[in-house]
């Protein structure tokens, strides 16, 4: 089985034909293949299971020069996939997730509670002569908590040598994701 996403945009449906024609024809053996209106072929690389040397090396599949797109965010699970693959080998990564990376507010910096930071925020927004309901102020906290953490995640994955970019990205908005792709 094999996937074909095409880019339609300018294509008549004879072009259409053609390019998924030719693809099947001569496109090769990858599972999955993205085809711009421009000609431009995309691939997914499947990164098949590490094998192991007999000196206990690990082979990885990835070159140099690739480049590991991966959404999902740079928190949880999806940043323990990408900071295991950058210990095996220092690559180039472009993470998309939903957060929007900000700069903290000076007045939560050095707080490291969750119930500090509501309590500083509630000060804040009360100094600032607004009223917040608790839930606005779980929303502020929430907020400098994923930030942080994408932050940290960052530095780890560039402390292992990797370069890593983030972007937030709506993962659904294919326009978004090529503008993306096309930039990496």
């Amino acid at each position: 089985v094999r996937s074909i996403d095409l880019d339609r945009s300018g294509l008549s449906s004879q072009d259409q034909a053609q390019r998924i024609f030719h693809e099947i024809m001569n496109g090769g053996s990858d599972p999955e293949v993205g085809l711009r209106s421009n000609g431009q072929r995309l691939v997914t690389r499947i990164v098949p299971e590490m094998v192991s040397d007999s000196d206990e090396q690990t082979r990885f599949p990835l070159d140099d020069h690739d480049v590991v797109v991966v959404s999902g965010g740079a928190r949880g699970v999806t940043a323990a996939v990408v900071r295991a693959m950058a210990r095996l080998k220092p690559l180039r990564f472009v993470l998309l997730g939903r957060t929007r990376l900000e700069e903290e507010p000076e007045y939560f910096q050095g707080i490291e509670s969750e119930q500090e930071l509501r309590r500083v925020c509630a000060e804040q927004a009360a100094k600032e002569g607004k009223r917040l309901a608790p839930v606005e102020i779980g929303r502020e906290v929430s907020k400098v908590l994923s930030c942080r953490e994408v932050s940290l995640q960052l530095r780890a994955i560039r402390k292992l040598g990797s370069e890593v970019d983030y972007r937030q990205a709506d993962i659904l908005d294919g326009s978004q994701i090529a503008q993306i792709i096309e930039d990496t």
